[in-house]
């Protein structure tokens, strides 16, 4: 009997030296698996803060090319009629494309997620790529000049599109479910009509957002800091 027994007591040690000894093990490779994932976010830290180096490096740049080609085509204005009419073509291009911050009567769009009775966020992606897609549409349909959405200038070669827990918007990262702040310069009137006309705003943004705007006599919509390259399209000769 007492032979019975201590073969049980050896068993169970066993078993609990066993279970120790794999815990153990678990915990070292969760550790391991830890340290991994703090040093990569350390990496992944250091090379956002490179890239943000890099932006502001080349937004300087641009501004400083933008302000020399401004003071050419100043001095060739003032040669004669013909580059007069050039240049007031000129400028609406580059308002058309983004290169120039302009200001002028509009709205101010505010989009903020709602939260729930319990006071957390709402759950999942109360914003969506499609939900400012159709908004912008339905803005330039009645004639809106200029739009941006949280200052990220929209132009003819700006997407929108969901990319992992983001919405890119020419190559900018904003929040699905944070506040959007949405800029149109045009006619106030106009762009209030389309807004309020049912379906322009999509109901599922109703559902899952609070939206407000509001009309201005003078909005400022900051320029583009997307630089256009043309690597393929070429100018077709007469």
């Amino acid at each position: 009997m007492n032979e019975r027994l201590s073969k049980i007591s050896v068993a169970i040690v066993c078993v609990i030296f066993g279970f120790l000894l794999s815990y153990q093990i678990k915990v070292l490779h969760i550790n391991k698996m830890q340290s991994g994932t703090k040093k990569q976010n350390a990496e992944i830290s250091l090379e956002i803060e490179q890239l943000q180096k890099q932006k502001e490096e080349l937004k300087k740049k641009i501004d400083s090319l933008q302000s020399k080609i401004a003071q050419y085509e100043q001095a060739a204005a003032s040669k004669n009629e013909r580059s007069k009419m050039l240049l007031e073509d000129l400028k609406k291009m580059r308002i058309l494309n983004g290169a120039t911050k302009v200001k002028g009567e509009g709205l101010i769009i505010k989009i903020s997620p709602k939260s729930n009775i319990f006071g957390s966020a709402y759950e999942g992606q109360p914003i969506t790529d499609s939900n400012l897609l159709a908004i912008v549409n339905e803005l330039y349909s009645v004639g809106a000049e200029a739009i941006s959405i949280n200052d990220i200038r929209i132009t003819a070669r700006s997407g929108i599109r969901t990319a992992s827990n983001s919405i890119i918007i020419s190559n900018e990262k904003i929040s699905y479910n944070k506040p959007v702040e949405i800029k149109v310069i045009g006619n106030k009137d106009l762009l209030e009509a389309a807004l309020n006309f049912p379906g322009n705003i999509p109901n599922t943004l109703y559902q899952n957002c609070d939206i407000d705007w509001k009309s201005y006599d003078e909005i400022i919509i900051p320029k583009s800091n997307e630089l256009i390259e043309f690597k393929y399209a070429i100018p077709l000769e007469k």
